[in-house]
Parts: C-alpha cells; sequence; structure tokens
C-alpha cells in the first residue's frame, strides 16, 4: 500500500468491495494499491430500509440525526474532536432498486482509524427507533459501503 494519489478515483472500481465489515478499514480515498488501482470513498453507516423503522413516527432526516448525535456527545471530549458530523442519504448506491437509508458516522476520506466505539455508541443513540415487528441486527448492517458514482 503506498501514499494516497493526486489522482482522483471518481470511476467506479470493481476491484474493491461493495462493502467491508466494521474491523475491516478501508484505506484512505485514493491511495493506491497495487494491482488494484485507487481506493474509492467508502462511508461507515447502518443500512437500513424504510420498512425496518416507523418512519411515521419517528423521522429522521440528517438534521435529526445530527442534532440527536450532538444531544448524545454533550458534554463528552469527542463533542471537540470529532472529525465528521453523522448525516443521512438513500444515494449511496446508482441502483434505482436499492431504498435503502444510510446513517454515515465516518468515510475514508481521514484516518478510518479514528473512529473510536463511543463514537458507534453515540451515533447508535441517534438512529431512529427499530419497528417493533421487524428483527434488525444493527451491528449486522453496520459497515463501511462503498460510494458508487456511474
Amino acid at each position: 500500500m503506498s501514499q494516497p494519489s493526486s489522482r482522483s478515483s471518481s470511476v467506479p472500481n470493481p476491484n474493491f468491495p461493495i462493502s467491508l465489515a466494521f474491523e475491516q478499514k478501508p484505506p484512505l480515498r485514493d491511495t493506491e494499491i497495487e494491482g488494484r488501482g485507487l481506493t474509492p470513498t467508502y462511508y461507515l453507516a447502518w443500512r437500513l430500509e424504510m420498512e425496518d423503522y416507523d418512519y411515521q413516527t419517528d423521522t429522521v432526516d440528517s438534521d435529526e440525526f445530527r442534532e440527536r448525535w450532538l444531544q448524545a456527545i454533550q458534554g463528552t471530549r469527542r463533542a471537540r474532536s470529532m472529525t465528521i458530523a453523522p448525516f443521512v442519504s438513500s444515494i449511496l448506491h446508482a441502483d434505482p432498486q436499492d431504498s435503502s437509508v444510510y446513517f454515515i458516522v465516518a468515510t475514508n476520506t481521514r484516518d478510518p482509524g479514528s473512529f473510536k466505539e463511543d463514537d458507534i455508541e453515540y451515533a447508535q443513540r441517534a438512529l431512529p427507533k427499530i419497528h417493533p415487528h421487524r428483527r434488525v441486527e444493527l451491528d449486522a448492517v453496520f459497515r463501511w459501503y462503498k460510494l458508487y458514482i456511474p
């Protein structure tokens, strides 16, 4: 693995997986990996379907998610040192069939190792309530997801 390149990885690279487990932190974006090319952008996020949470009574958009996160970290040292405020997106993939909502807490545009376990806890507190009739393993859907731009 080498240093980040000055070139940008705007073209999708099939040499990198669509998602990685939380523990498999991706290299920094645009890092040249021998035999694979430039590392694409990855987002660390919970991937939920609209049906997974009660969006009619617990609407969580980027502003609400960020506000809940700010309340969770209030008074902690992370409030001053966090590098990215969480946000919500429904467009990480170009697939029109993907109706997922991504609750994003980090990217590999900065050192993926700088995101700590307590950061996960604070961000998880900001998630919407899971619908009582849905079984969602939050740990299973908390992954690094590759941004796909056609």
